[in-house]
């Protein structure tokens, strides 16, 4: 991005006036750096806060694995509160692994949504991989798993084609 485009983006957002946007005070060049001035906001630092949030999310990731292996389907749902799902949908690798645990409690349609976030964030980057993985294989003969994969191939083609 230039100078001047980035100047002029801080500019407009600097008229934006929104709860959940912080104000701009100043912004500019010196000595060949471009930068912007807001106010420091007290609390946790963005790092610290996703770091809490992961650890949280991977204890509840325990506890519905553990859910899964005794058979405790209720228990399972439950587990499933808004800021864990909001948090886990963030990161395909986790949508993956909620899935994963979803299909060998054999709780296919709570799995396929699971496991279709993950796919189109890209937890798999070729849908041959997605075929292959033995996790999946509970799934293989859903439509909407063969649904997923086909859109997964299209846009696969489409990234080939694209860059060739």
């Amino acid at each position: 991005m230039g100078a001047e485009r980035f100047l002029a983006e801080i500019k407009t957002t600097a008229n934006l006036q929104h709860l959940h946007i912080l104000p701009l005070f100043d912004s500019g060049e010196a000595d060949g750096f471009l930068f912007y001035v807001m106010p420091r906001v007290e609390g946790l630092a963005l790092r610290q806060r996703l770091d809490r949030e992961s650890t949280e999310a991977f204890h509840v990731l325990a506890i519905l694995l553990k859910h899964a292996l005794e058979e405790e389907r209720g228990k399972m749902t439950e587990l499933l509160t808004d800021d864990f799902v909001k948090t886990a949908r963030r990161d395909p690798q986790f949508s993956y692994f909620v899935g994963s645990i979803f299909v060998l409690a054999g709780m296919n349609e709570q799995a396929m949504d699971w496991i279709e976030n993950a796919l189109d964030r890209g937890f798999f980057n070729y849908p041959f991989v997605a075929q292959q993985d033995p996790l999946l294989n509970n799934l293989r003969d859903t439509p909407q798993f063969n649904e997923l994969l086909a859109r997964m191939k299209t846009r696969w083609q489409a990234f080939v084609a694209a860059t060739s």
